[in-house]
């Protein structure tokens, strides 16, 4: 809002003026301090992250004909009782970054499966039943 009478006055207008050699010269300057700043926030947020999450997790490296299932998360509308897991699927083909060709009884998929997504089956149906003697 403008009064009549009253000349606004902008917070650049409060400084002294300087020609556009010394402005580019005073920003030049400020630069090593500006980096070394940057540098050592950046060493504190790697020390803190370092500390935060102390477990290494490492990528599971599968093999033709293994039996695994495959992690899905359904869309929020299906609810919460939906099975987070699908499976279980064979492996058929290994392609580059971690990526596997599966397939189930009704044949092979199209797309490639990431191999952060997937998990070793283990199935149960070897156990030898327990025997409860009376």
């Amino acid at each position: 809002m403008i009064v009549y009478e009253i000349q606004p006055q902008f917070p650049a207008n409060q400084f002294q003026p300087q020609n556009l050699w010394d402005c580019m010269m005073q920003i030049v300057k400020g630069l090593p301090r500006l980096r070394d700043c940057a540098k050592m926030a950046i060493k504190r947020a790697q020390q803190s992250m370092k500390s935060t999450y102390l477990i290494k997790s490492t990528k599971q490296i599968f093999k033709i004909s293994d039996q695994i299932i495959m992690w899905w998360t359904p869309t929020r509308t299906q609810g919460k009782f939906v099975p987070r897991c699908k499976g279980s699927y064979e492996i058929v083909a290994i392609l580059e970054n971690s990526t596997y060709k599966l397939a189930d009884k009704h044949g092979t998929f199209k797309a490639p499966i990431n191999g952060d997504l997937l998990k070793l089956y283990k199935s149960y149906e070897f156990l030898e039943p327990i025997v409860v003697i009376d």
